[in-house]
């Protein structure tokens, strides 16, 4: 199956599953992303300055019970606690891509589930990377699956 379809038949499931289920997905998918063991050195990386640090612990501490406002705030506070030169580590942007996502849903929009999704993709793709727009690889398929099975 190609990388795209594998994405647009997530993002179908996504949208027909109940809320309580795509919250609990998402708090799985966040407790991934935000728990990445590449993040475990953030506090001496030198990526984020003491704000943006302060913000990214209690965003890691506090997500599944803060509202969508809280989880925005966090994310904007690590962000412009970001010291890095253009690029920010991949890990990092994917949880906050993923906490931005939260905040969507908490929101009210379903779409930002699909975009904790992709940040689950991306990370699969980059552990057994292949073409995006190619066949998707073992690792994406397996998101994929378990996607599907936690949202049936």
């Amino acid at each position: 199956m190609q990388y795209e379809a594998v994405v647009e038949r997530a993002n179908k499931v996504i949208n027909k599953a109940k809320p309580a289920r795509l919250r609990q997905f998402a708090e799985s998918a966040l407790a991934t992303l935000i728990n990445d063991p590449t993040l475990s050195d953030i506090d001496h990386s030198g990526e984020l300055n003491k704000d943006g640090l302060a913000a990214f612990h209690e965003a890691r501490a506090g997500y599944s019970t803060a509202t969508g406002k809280a989880v925005l705030a966090w994310v904007e506070r690590i962000d412009n606690g970001g010291q890095f030169e253009g690029n920010m580590q991949a890990e990092l942007l994917a949880a906050m891509l993923a906490l931005e996502g939260w905040s969507e849903f908490l929101s009210g929009n379903v779409a930002g589930i699909e975009a904790i999704a992709e940040q689950l993709f991306e990370k699969a793709e980059s552990a057994e990377p292949s073409s995006m727009s190619g066949p998707a690889s073992a690792e994406v398929v397996a998101v994929y699956n378990k996607i599907t099975a936690m949202l049936a």
